[in-house]
């Protein structure tokens, strides 16, 4: 179900001289139904499963304990036979790494690319959103992408990876298997929380159309004023128009950011939605 990598150097000698170290980090598999990790829910994760029927969850039947009661039983079953035959999001690393000198917060693909990061500040353990990555990328590096986006980072902020990356933050227990602080862990629930809103700014929307804001993040991670900028924002992107009316919806939700409290947070949405929110516009209006 998810595998702790716990780094026992802390701001040492040796990890400071590196680029990147892991200090505490952790993965999740956020498909629990594909038992064996090939990516789909198959004939594959049923056989596992059926031979460890009736077994406890020990090493050899972790995986197969699909609902996590610490027993594989016909309510695995049951989760495995509702998905079968769906395609799995990737595996999910998540953790607070040493970057040169600094501590960062990030979210990514288990063995794949970066999908949000964040320095933050040992003692007070305030991140700084200015200097935020996203899908790998600064906030000027973005801005150069305003344009000309490339398809693949597009795509990638859309997929059901990063939609269950935007919904770690909901578990009872998020994050499992992070050993770092409660305050490091209350960072990785506001990245995911970004990650949530941004995939949701960059998704295309079908009709009969409603704003979907910043669905299903809680203003205890991102302040109620962002939300309904959000949702302005999206009213905006409705009505449609040309691509000036676009720049003219961003500029409004970069302002609205602001005044709302989140000022170091909204370079880094603002950057996002002009780079990569083309597809949520309407270029031909409602």
């Amino acid at each position: 179900m998810s595998n702790k990598q716990p780094i026992s150097t802390f701001l040492g000698i040796a990890a400071a001289v590196v680029l990147a170290t892991n200090l505490h980090a952790a993965t999740i598999n956020v498909c629990p139904t594909d038992t064996n990790g090939d990516g789909v829910t198959n004939v594959l994760d049923l056989i596992d499963l059926l031979l460890c029927f009736g077994q406890p969850a020990i090493p050899g039947c972790e995986s197969e304990d699909v609902n996590g009661d610490a027993v594989v039983n016909v309510l695995d079953l049951i989760d495995l036979l509702l998905t079968f035959g769906t395609t799995c999001p990737q595996r999910l690393a998540y953790g607070v790494r040493l970057e040169k000198d600094e501590l960062w917060a990030f979210i990514e693909v288990a063995g794949g690319p970066e999908l949000i990061a964040a320095p933050f500040d040992l003692v007070t353990e305030e991140e700084d959103h200015e200097r935020a990555r996203l899908i790998g990328l600064t906030v000027v590096e973005l801005e150069g992408l305003i344009g000309q986006p490339n398809e693949k980072q597009v795509v990638l902020l859309q997929s059901a990876t990063v939609s269950r990356a935007g919904d770690l933050w909901k578990a009872d227990l998020p994050f499992p298997d992070f050993d770092g602080t409660e305050g490091q862990r209350q960072i990785l629930g506001t990245l995911s929380a970004i990650l949530r809103l941004m995939h949701l700014k960059v998704s295309v929307i079908d009709p009969p159309w409603t704003p979907n804001g910043c669905t299903g993040v809680p203003c205890v991670l991102l302040r109620a004023a962002t939300v309904a900028c959000c949702n302005t924002h999206d009213e905006c992107y409705c009505d449609g128009g040309k691509e000036s009316d676009r720049l003219a919806c961003d500029n409004a939700f970069l302002a609205c950011i602001i005044l709302g409290g989140h000022p170091k947070t909204a370079a880094l949405f603002y950057a996002a939605v002009r780079a990569l929110g083309a597809s949520h516009f309407n270029f031909t209006p409602c």
